[in-house]
């Protein structure tokens, strides 16, 4: 759903007995929908077993073949203990990718206990990747207006 538009929210817990079922869901297919349509998806997931959990895996897997090509993606960890927040980034963000979502952020990983205090750890994720996104604008705009102080960076193959 667009930006004007207000917010949607899918609750896979609602839905979790439909995935598995061989015979089509209307509510699983209405939620995949509203996934694929989206400008902007933040996608969150408690930590389970140091990553994303089963149910959101498989609602993903529904997901046909760039089907987020149009969708900008916010991956986020909810985790008990700090040394998941790697997680975030190595796990869940390559997923989205995978989809075709665009991931212009790294993710962000909340810690439980910081849950009632969500400003304390989203404003200084939100400078961090603010900065991060000027620094990436400037110096793509100096290398298309062929600024000799920010010359473009080769290519890397792969």
């Amino acid at each position: 759903m667009g930006l004007d538009g207000g917010h949607q929210e899918v609750d896979l817990s609602a839905l979790a007995r439909r995935l598995l079922l061989d015979e089509p869901s209307a509510a699983v297919e209405d939620a995949l929908e509203q996934v694929v349509r989206s400008d902007l998806l933040l996608v969150a997931s408690p930590v389970y077993k140091g990553s994303y959990t089963g149910l959101l895996k498989v609602f993903l897997d529904r997901l046909g073949y760039q089907a987020l090509s149009s969708v900008i993606a916010l991956p986020v960890l909810v985790m008990r203990a700090p040394q998941h927040a790697l997680a975030v980034d190595l796990q869940l963000r390559p997923l989205l990718l995978e989809l075709g979502a665009a991931t212009p952020a790294p993710g962000l990983a909340v810690l439980e206990s910081d849950l009632g205090q969500p400003a304390a750890v989203v404003d200084p994720w939100a400078a961090r990747v603010a900065a991060a996104l000027a620094r990436c604008a400037a110096l793509a705009n100096g290398a298309a207006a062929g600024d000799p102080a920010r010359p473009a960076s080769p290519a890397l193959a792969h």
